[in-house]
């Protein structure tokens, strides 16, 4: 698509336009760049522009520091109104920066100071909202920030209808534009916060239905935009734009391969750096920036999936290499090495410095570097390729090293950045810097830092790379990564004979690394000699468990199935509710997990809505003790998850028999009793 708009403007240059010059003109198109103003002051600007019909521009105003409603009289009153104190050390901490777009930097603040600033009428900084959206979580929850943003949208107005026009120009205009602005980041960059947290979710909602602004349709917008990035999981795969006009062609295998028959060594080293830079690409694509904060990824590895992955396709890599290498023949042995140290250097010329971090580790173990006859039989090229590449390669786990020397060598071009260099250093920001300072002032520089390090890692994937896919290669590579088909060690060995594995193990001649790897899969030969028996035996345990959770369900079925006459239902419901009753209906849903008997079940219990918009369950058996109640406060929690409902509905119990040790535990718990005679 991009090719083709490009060749469609390129085809107006041929044809010039033939006309005459005219002086004055051209003389005032000329001099424009000297009369270029800077996108605030032209912000200010329109501001001053009033709609066709309106009484004349506002004369535009300098930027006061002791609040909103200052200079319009007397303001209308909110209670609790978050944003009325004015600016002082106690809650915000302010610096002079001539690079900001408002002339001052902040360093702390309070909660609402920060949320303030986030939507000041001048513009904030992209990197300031950024930095707040990606670490708010630390200091508050989604709720309560969605709730300060609608109040700062709905801001006091003054009482003086004379200077209504006035100060919807100069504050609330921009204000509720920056509000808009700070949802529409928060929702593109982080979806799942409002699927995750009802609240929110709910909070953000009814702001959006019930605005009747002039920014309405804005906010309905956003909340389409949130319900399609939903929809598609869009919070797991980063935007990206192509910037290559041409995906280059697919190598061609080398000479001698097979194309029936095909193996690693078949395909060019560039093509497989250039398959490794689509799937390294696609994984990092899919990285969110959460992933990186607060080590989630090393203590709740199941909230940072990718960059787990990320990580440990390091060591996959560096595991790899060194297999390929002892496990070939050695006739082919210097060849696969060879292989492999072009693959390297395409990765480091591609800028897949992640792979290039694992792929060196295993070229420079010590089980391979020992080779030295095969690393002396390399041919010039390829030891000049390597050599070129060592002193780099060996360092890119250090920040320092990286950004001098490579970083600014590849900005705005595709890239894997080595994901455990920036694990480290927002580690280390984490653990150096506090949360708070001065007091409870949140820490905006702190929050800065990680942003910058999150999003320089992160624009690699910016520009995607954009080469042919091969299908062979991506299915070796996912074998690799995902650590099956025949190319992990293991694997291998685990059809190798106990008695060849003792003897590799006594030979000696292996790197400790490898004959660990060795004694695991011995110990697995071992285990499969004794497979048969333990099958046995896990069978039986299975059946054993079949069999009491059938013995339960027919204990449960027997006792809990044998219904309550309805007819002996009738007159005490109809004494409780009245005409409510006519609401009785049964409520029914699945219960996948067993949190209500202890396996999947169909749940089902009858409901009365009374006129009040009170939820009552109906809890009917013949015999009723605290084994009965605890069904009944499950089926109630079950209700209360599953149903939607805003509030925990009541139970009422109607049985002919009611424990006597079961009425006070019952009233503890707002569980109504009804004995019903037989």
């Amino acid at each position: 698509f991009v090719s083709n708009v490009i060749q469609e403007i390129q085809q107006y240059q041929q044809y010039p336009y033939n006309l005459q010059t005219v002086p004055g003109i051209q003389s005032y198109f000329n001099s424009l760049a000297e009369k270029t103003i800077d996108k605030e002051a032209c912000y200010q600007r329109s501001l001053q522009i009033l709609p066709r019909g309106g009484k004349g521009a506002a004369q535009p105003q300098t930027q006061s520091k002791s609040g909103d409603g200052d200079g319009y009289g007397d303001m209308e009153h909110f209670p609790d109104y978050p944003f009325n104190d004015k600016d002082s050390p106690k809650n915000i901490t302010l610096q002079d920066s001539p690079n900001d777009p408002t002339g001052v930097k902040v360093i702390a603040g309070t909660l609402e100071k920060i949320v303030e600033r986030c939507t000041y009428k001048t513009f904030p900084g992209v990197q300031f909202v950024s930095a707040f959206l990606l670490t708010y979580r630390t200091y508050t929850t989604g709720k309560n920030l969605m709730d300060l943003l609608i109040m700062r949208f709905n801001m006091p107005l003054p009482k003086d209808s004379e200077q209504m026009d006035r100060f919807k120009k100069e504050q609330l205009l921009p204000v509720q534009l920056r509000v808009i602005n700070v949802i529409k980041m928060w929702v593109e960059n982080y979806p799942l916060d409002f699927t995750e947290d009802k609240e929110l979710s709910n909070t953000f909602l009814q702001f959006v239905n019930t605005n009747t602004s002039m920014h309405a349709s804005s906010l309905k917008r956003i909340a389409k935009m949130l319900k399609q990035k939903i929809g598609t999981n869009a919070n797991n795969r980063r935007g990206t734009i192509s910037t290559s006009t041409e995906t280059p062609k697919m190598l061609p295998l080398q000479p001698d391969a097979d194309p029936n028959n095909l193996r690693f060594l078949d395909f060019q080293p560039e093509e497989i750096a250039r398959q490794m830079c689509i799937s390294d690409g696609n994984l990092l694509s899919s990285v969110t920036p959460l992933e990186m904060l607060n080590n989630t990824w090393e203590f709740e590895p199941a909230k940072a999936m990718n960059i787990v992955e990320l990580v440990g396709r390091i060591d996959r890599l560096k595991n790899w290499v060194i297999r390929q290498i002892i496990d070939i023949e050695a006739s082919e042995r210097r060849k696969m090495l060879t292989q492999l140290i072009h693959v390297t250097s395409a990765c480091y010329e591609l800028h897949n410095f992640n792979a290039v971090v694992g792929l060196y580790q295993g070229l420079q173990d010590s089980s391979i570097t020992s080779l030295t006859q095969t690393w002396d039989g390399l041919d010039g090229t390829t030891k000049s390729k390597f050599n070129s590449i060592k002193s780099i390669a060996g360092n890119l786990t250090s920040m320092k090293v990286f950004r001098e020397h490579v970083l600014e060598k590849c900005r705005d071009e595709p890239g894997i950045y080595p994901v455990q260099a920036y694990l480290e250093e927002i580690s280390t920001i984490e653990d150096n810097e506090q949360d708070y300072v001065s007091g409870q002032l949140i820490n905006m520089n702190k929050n800065r830092k990680l942003y910058v390090s999150i999003e320089e890692f992160m624009s690699g994937c910016n520009s995607p790379y954009s080469f042919e896919v091969s299908a062979w290669v991506q299915n070796y590579l996912k074998k690799l990564f995902d650590g099956t088909g025949q190319i992990p060690l293991s694997s291998q060995l685990s059809s190798m004979g106990k008695d060849k594995a003792k003897e590799m193990i006594k030979s000696g001649m292996l790197s400790d690394e490898i004959k660990s790897e060795l004694v695991k899969s011995l110990k697995k030969i071992l285990l499969a000699d004794m497979s048969g028996s333990l099958q046995i035996f896990t069978d039986k345990i299975e059946s054993h468990k079949k069999q009491l959770r059938d013995d339960l369900q027919a204990v449960h079925q027997k006792f809990s199935r044998d219904s309550f006459p309805d007819h002996l239902a009738e007159e005490p419901l109809n004494q409780r509710f009245g005409a409510d009753v006519d609401s009785l209906e049964d409520w029914t849903f699945t219960d996948q997990d067993g949190s209500v008997f202890g396996w999947p079940e169909q749940v089902t219990i009858p409901t009365i809505l009374t006129s009040d918009g009170e939820t009552y369950l109906v809890y009917q058996k013949k015999i009723f003790d605290t084994t009965e109640l605890s069904v009944a406060l499950r089926i109630q929690a079950f209700y209360a998850q599953c149903s939607g409902c805003e509030t925990l509905p009541r139970v009422v119990a109607l049985s002919n028999f009611i424990a006597p040790n079961t009425r006070l535990t019952a009233q503890e718990h707002n569980v109504e009793l009804i004995c019903v005679p037989a």
